[in-house]
């Protein structure tokens, strides 16, 4: 019987693999992935969507004086929910320059062995298109057959798309590597963080990692769980954090992206992190008996001297 299901897997990898050779062998023609939840999680009307992000950002009081933001970890919930934590992550990077944006995320909807890397075209949002670095989605991909495009995982993926409208709105010229994790095994954080530093090696790229944190508790609960989870998150330790998490000591969605992001941050000595607001549903729509957890919380060097 094992030896059966050994092969039924094997039989499954080798027609996955294949299937997705193929799918990147075609010739791969300029793509536009519409949005998926334009009008439900944000505003569908450019000029509304706009008005409501700014909105946001002019909400956010005090920030930490951070000239050399290298990591953001933002929510991705509705804007109604989790615009007014998102947008203390963006307005720390609000007009400064990046070539690329790299937006990590898992994917919610689909499981494959591996991380996706949407690699052609762009993202349109109501507020326009951004286009796909698609030299540097490619150097990711290169060297590991693990990494590939898989259309479907992105085609109604939101944690990335809710990102993309306060991008547009606090920056300019840039442009974006998706990467949906289907997969959130040490190894592949590990493997990630490798290909995202030799990809972005002389360049200047942001990398926004997407999370929710716990997930219906009611309010009390969801704080202590999510004070936890920011304190692991801070310590800059990615095995920790890891194992954090699979212990059920804490929650995040996306937190296989987040350990990736700590592992680069140790390659780089990215050496510091802050955390730039913390609250829960509870505290933005107000119903505080099932509630779900946001931070915004950045990575970055500390200058010398302070």
């Amino acid at each position: 019987m094992a030896r059966k299901t050994v092969l039924l897997f094997a039989i499954f990898m080798m027609a996955f693999y294949t299937f997705v050779s193929i799918a990147m062998s075609e010739e791969e023609k300029p793509s536009v992935r519409q949005p998926a939840v334009a009008g439900a999680f944000y505003p569908d009307m450019p000029d509304v969507l706009t008005a409501t992000v700014r909105g946001y950002l002019r909400q956010v009081t005090i920030l930490p004086e951070i000239k050399n933001p290298r990591v953001l970890i933002v929510p991705h919930a509705g804007y109604i929910y989790s615009g007014p934590v998102a947008a203390y992550g963006f307005k720390l990077i609000e007009g400064l320059k990046f070539d690329t944006v790299i937006l990590i995320g898992s994917s919610h909807s689909s499981t494959y062995p591996g991380v996706s890397v949407y690699n052609r075209g762009s993202f349109m949002t109501p507020l326009g298109e951004v286009a796909v670095d698609q030299v540097m989605a490619n150097e990711i991909i290169k060297g590991n057959d693990r990494f590939f495009f898989y259309e479907p995982a992105h085609r109604t993926e939101h944690s990335l798309e809710v990102e993309l409208p306060f991008l547009q709105v606090v920056l300019k010229d840039f442009k974006i590597v998706p990467i949906l994790m289907g997969t959130d095994d040490y190894l592949t954080c590990e493997q990630l963080a490798g290909a995202i530093q030799k990809a972005t090696a002389g360049r200047n790229v942001l990398i926004v990692v997407s999370t929710d944190l716990s997930h219906y508790h009611d309010y009390d609960t969801a704080v202590a769980m999510d004070t936890k989870t920011v304190e692991e998150i801070t310590k800059l330790d990615p095995k920790a954090l890891y194992t954090f998490i699979n212990n059920a000591k804490g929650e995040a969605c996306g937190y296989a992206g987040v350990v990736s992001a700590l592992i680069l941050a140790k390659l780089e000595c990215w050496d510091t992190a802050a955390v730039l607001k913390c609250a829960n549903s509870g505290d933005t729509v107000g119903d505080k008996s099932r509630v779900v957890g946001y931070a915004a919380i950045t990575i970055y060097k500390k200058e010398a001297g302070k």
